[in-house]
């Protein structure tokens, strides 16, 4: 293992979370791109999403990405 990760091929690890022993349904996140972004349409964004039952958080992230 200390070997294919200081070779690179190991890239990281996750934590599997037992949703039942949290005592919650299916957690999901997602990456939501807007094609223009002002104010309004911010804001109907928001609106939209708020309609949405099954959105209980929703998270604002800004900053440059890129792709490999």
């Amino acid at each position: 293992m200390k070997r294919l990760e200081a070779a690179g091929y190991i890239k990281g690890y996750i934590a599997l979370l037992d949703a039942e022993k949290l005592n919650h349904g299916l957690i999901i996140f997602c990456n939501i791109r807007l094609k223009q972004h002002d104010k309004t349409i911010g804001h109907q964004f928001v609106s939209d999403i708020m309609r949405l039952d099954e959105v209980v958080e929703c998270y604002n992230i800004s900053g440059i990405t890129t792709s490999s």
